[in-house]
């Protein structure tokens, strides 16, 4: 990335011509929206304690100022160059996805539940972001006919944003799914609105109401099955197995799987000698992603409803227990497409925070207890902020001051873009970023950018997207290129 920054600024140095330079820049206002955010993180060095990270920081932010003024300054680009930067887009997207479902499922010490290894490069939120902007893409061309941009067949850009899709269903980013499934809905009530047939307005309204009805109903239904217990009665719990071994129940202990109590039913020596019968990994030994073989295989028999005894054991396939060895915790987990294990793990997840109040290791649970920090740092700080640099380090101190059962490795900064801007520069300026980024869209209007401009304030709720080179740099690059080479000015501004 930074290599390729510095290719840029050596072309527009190269370029000359200041003055033209200066009057593109003058006639493009919308340009001017990520440098003066920029600006808006260097007017919160002003009260930085620790300057050392503040300068880090507006360098981790630099191509958000220099990328949009590099772009506007040089000649606009011509329709050629607009194909070749879109399909190298498209084109690096399926070289990741393709390293990405290699690593998945070749690598000796993978994990077939390690859904993040099909981001390789940068993190899976950001990845699921160039996805559903490629998923777009991909079907804009496809449905336009006679532009200029595309470099072969329809069906060919159809393909690509099939492919597209699956993988991201594949991700299991919620938060790529959740920007996907928004701005679905909000393209099919454009289209709602614009199209005057009866019959099309009342099929997309049927369409929109059983979408909305089959999400909320596979979560209740995921719900349900975590939540709705199925051995309740721990008065005839069994004394010994068939083979007269004692079974240990441990009814003070609430994990549950599928509705089945985990830390019931569990005869320690057959399951021992009953897996070593089936497995080269030791029954003491660990699975390929690091956890334990034998907590493995309890939580595993119990989401089938399977004692844990020999029985159990020797009732499981060939395929379940290399799933085990790999780390697979739940029978619903195997099918690495199904949306309902991610649900179900979410539901698990925060029943398991709800109760503890430990949030490690767990992505949603981590981030709500970070955005709860967050928040009380800003009531603390709600107008000044703490400076640019300070984030970080008034994040720590108050994870520490709260002794709070989040490991430190997870100690983070707030995860949600609008709020990390509040925490550093105060709510006021974080209002003013938020009209920043919606100045664009009101003075501009074109399909792609403005799906792309979507995507970014969506992905921020989840992600402090500029706080890294990758998410920065992502962001200044396609921001800029959709709003100079896709979009033009409202007629009524």
């Amino acid at each position: 990335m930074s290599w390729g920054q510095f290719g840029m600024a050596a072309a527009w140095f190269l370029y000359g011509n200041n003055k033209l330079k200066l009057s593109r820049l003058m006639n493009q206002s919308a340009m001017w929206v990520l440098p003066f955010i920029y600006i808006l993180f260097f007017i919160g060095m002003i009260h930085t304690e620790d300057v050392a990270e503040g300068w880090h920081i507006l360098k981790i932010l630099l191509p958000i100022f220099i990328i949009p003024v590099m772009l506007t300054t040089m000649p606009a680009f011509s329709n050629a160059q607009k194909s070749w930067i879109i399909h190298t887009l498209l084109g690096s997207i399926w070289i990741c996805m393709g390293i990405g479902l290699w690593l998945y499922w070749m690598s000796p010490i993978g994990s077939i539940n390690d859904y993040r290894k099909l981001s390789p490069f940068i993190s899976n939120v950001r990845f699921s972001m160039l996805l559903v902007m490629g998923f777009f893409l991909s079907n804009y061309l496809f449905s336009k006919k006679g532009i200029p941009y595309r470099w072969g067949p329809s069906w060919i850009y159809l393909f690509i944003s099939m492919g597209m899709l699956i993988y991201l269903f594949l991700l299991k980013s919620l938060t790529g799914l959740f920007v996907l499934i928004i701005l679905i809905a909000v393209h099919l009530l454009y289209r709602l609105f614009a199209n005057k047939s009866k019959y099309s307005v009342y099929s997309l309204i049927i369409g929109l109401v059983l979408g909305v009805f089959a999400f909320f109903k596979l979560i209740l239904n995921e719900y349900h099955r975590y939540h709705n217990v199925k051995d309740k009665d721990f008065s005839n719990l069994p004394l010994s197995t068939r083979y007269g071994s004692i079974y240990k129940h441990d009814t003070t202990r609430w994990e549950k799987e599928n509705g089945y109590y985990v830390w019931i039913n569990i005869s320690w020596y057959e399951l021992k000698k009953a897996w070593n019968k089936r497995s080269s990994i030791d029954f003491d030994g660990f699975t390929s992603n690091g956890f334990l073989i034998r907590e493995t295989l309890i939580h595993f028999l119990t989401s089938k409803g399977l004692r844990k005894d020999a029985d159990g054991v020797n009732q499981l396939t060939d395929e379940e227990i290399k799933a085990i060895e790999q780390g697979i915790g739940n029978v619903n987990f195997m099918n690495p497409f199904s949306i309902r294990s991610r649900i179900y793990e979410v539901i698990k997840e925060l029943d398991y925070y709800q109760r503890t109040r430990d949030a490690t290791g767990k992505s949603i649970s981590t981030r709500l207890e970070i955005w709860k920090h967050t928040l009380v740092n800003i009531y603390h700080a709600p107008f000044t902020g703490v400076g640019t640099g300070d984030v970080l380090n008034t994040m720590y101190q108050s994870y520490a001051d709260s002794q709070t059962l989040l490991h430190p490795m997870y100690w983070m900064n707030p995860h949600n873009q609008y709020l990390y801007t509040a925490l550093a520069l105060g709510i006021l300026l974080a209002f003013l970023f938020i009209i920043l980024f919606f100045y664009p869209v009101v003075t501009y209007q074109g399909y792609l950018f403005r799906i792309y401009w979507a995507i970014v304030m969506l992905a921020m709720l989840d992600e402090d997207t500029l706080t890294t080179q990758a998410g920065a740099t992502q962001v200044a690059f396609l921001f800029s290129f959709f709003l100079l080479s896709f979009s033009y000015k409202r007629k009524n501004v």
